[in-house]
C-alpha cells in the first residue's frame, strides 16, 4: 500500500520532470499560448481559469498533445533526434 510519503514523492518528481520538459521547449510562450487557445482558457491577454484543475489540463495539454507542427513535446524531450 502506498504512504503519504511516496505519494508526495512521486508527485513531486513527475512535477520536476514536467517542468524539466517544458523547459526543453525553445518557443514555450507561443506553444502555451496556442494550447490556452485551443482549451478556451486564452482570452486574448492572459490564461483564464475556471477551476484548479485547469492548469494541470494546460499542463498535460502541452506535454502530451500534438502542438501546432504536429509534435508531441514528450517525444521531442525523450527522443531528440528522431
Amino acid at each position: 500500500m502506498i504512504q503519504i510519503d511516496d505519494y508526495l514523492n512521486i508527485r513531486e518528481t513527475g512535477k520536476k520532470l514536467a517542468y524539466k520538459i517544458l523547459e526543453y521547449n525553445k518557443d514555450s510562450r507561443n506553444a502555451t499560448i496556442y494550447a490556452g487557445k485551443l482549451l478556451d482558457f486564452w482570452n486574448g491577454e492572459s490564461m483564464m481559469f475556471d477551476r484548479d484543475e485547469d492548469t494541470d489540463i494546460l499542463m498535460d495539454f502541452l506535454i502530451y498533445e500534438k502542438n501546432k507542427h504536429g509534435q508531441r513535446l514528450i517525444n521531442l524531450y525523450a527522443f531528440p533526434f528522431d
